[in-house]
């Protein structure tokens, strides 16, 4: 606060800054490893959102399988092309507490249920709607509305 700009001005110029370098990791396999430096802390780790899917018993196909094979993969970093954002237009209904959100999301399973808890939703005030044809995952796509 000043009483004028050429007293902040002259204030301004009395100010030094220091910073202190923080610790950083910029490769995500290593951000994952114990003892990483944590970006966000409020969070405790880097790895903010994790689920795994199981169908059937996979445990028992390995188990009888006549072969495996066990690869890692470097996916160098990964950004939406132009051509297909994401995006999401929603609309809020106050009079009923439903909001409704149209999405190009592939897989809009898991985004309806994600989303709903984040956003404290229940199944019955939130719905997610999708085009039939949303491209790039190169399989036919259902038109789906959850509610």
């Amino acid at each position: 606060m000043a009483r004028d700009r050429f007293t902040a001005e002259d204030a301004m110029n009395l100010v030094e800054v220091e910073y202190e370098p923080l610790p950083s990791v910029v490769d995500h396999i290593k951000a994952m490893e114990e003892g990483a430096p944590v970006i966000h802390e409020e969070v405790g780790s880097n790895i903010v959102w994790s689920r795994t899917y199981r169908f059937c018993d996979p445990d028992k196909a390995f188990r009888e399988a006549f072969k495996t094979v066990s690869i890692d993969f470097k996916i160098n970093r990964f950004t939406i092309p132009p051509l297909e954002p994401y995006v999401i237009l929603a609309n809020y209904e106050s009079t009923s507490g439903v909001l409704t959100e149209w999405c190009n999301f592939q897989g809009p399973w898991s985004y309806y249920y994600v989303a709903m808890r984040s956003l404290k939703l229940t199944k019955d005030k939130f719905r997610v709607i999708v085009p039939k044809d949303i491209g790039g995952g190169l399989v036919p796509r259902l038109e789906c509305t959850l509610t």
